[in-house]
């Protein structure tokens, strides 16, 4: 349990169809959010991120001596990392469709008391 908002005790969770998906396809699943009592919220984001990591690790043995015969050997290692979004996609419209989630309240919104399942939907683009 986590407290998110201000004083109440809360469970997010969010389960896919699958657990791999490949480009252009669909992603279905559902976000779970429990809560204790009624909790006001200044805003809430549900944001789907497409990201890639990349991590090479080379390995060297330098070798020392002369004529055949290696009187000694050095190790090193490199490695080298990238990282990159290739999508970011709002999905926020499936919680603001769901109105027994949450309210428009003031400055904020409020996230209803109990046990919500909110399902959602989006392709990962073709040329992600």
């Amino acid at each position: 349990m986590i407290d998110l908002f201000g004083g109440a005790t809360e469970k997010m969770s969010i389960y896919l169809e699958k657990l791999q998906y490949h480009l252009g396809e669909t992603v279905r699943g559902k976000l779970m959010v429990s809560t204790d009592k009624d909790s006001k919220a200044r805003a809430f984001r549900f944001v789907a991120e497409g990201k890639e990591q990349t991590r090479i690790v080379v390995r060297y043995t330098d070798h020392h001596g002369s004529d055949n015969s290696y009187t000694r050997s050095t190790q090193r290692k490199q490695t080298y990392t990238d990282s990159d979004t290739f999508f970011k996609q709002d999905l926020f419209e499936f919680v603001s469709g769901n109105e027994p989630f949450a309210k428009k309240s003031g400055d904020g919104i409020t996230i209803i008391k109990g046990e919500h399942e909110i399902p959602f939907e989006f392709v990962i683009p073709s040329n992600a």
